[in-house]
């Protein structure tokens, strides 16, 4: 779908959930330095994995994956192969092993 040029032409990304929770408290900590509160994150939402990885995106290109903290208009997202719609989107709780995938619906003409 052409996201893969937003992230080093990787057409596939492993993430750890660990570093999407350390990335979390960063996030929502003032300087960002406490780690030692690391549990206060009980949790992790696709809306998490979102922020997370729109930051590897380049600045001038982040607009075509996100528009604010929202995944752009014209991407498709699939948990586990079923369409986020019909699973809370952005606030579908992850699981280790999860697989979650962006698909670009919009095209050149």
């Amino acid at each position: 779908g052409g996201l893969e040029t937003l992230f080093n032409n990787k057409e596939t990304l492993e993430v750890d959930l660990d570093e999407v929770k350390e990335y979390v408290i960063r996030a929502n900590k003032p300087g960002g330095k406490d780690m030692s509160s690391r549990d206060t994150v009980s949790l992790l939402l696709v809306r998490d994995l979102i922020a997370y990885l729109a930051q590897f995106v380049k600045p001038s290109e982040r607009a075509l994956f996100v528009d604010g903290s929202q995944l752009r208009a014209g991407i498709l997202a699939l948990i586990n192969d079923t369409d986020w719609e019909l699973e809370d989107k952005e606030q579908h709780m992850l699981e280790e092993g999860d697989t979650i995938c962006f698909i670009s619906t919009l095209h050149g003409g």
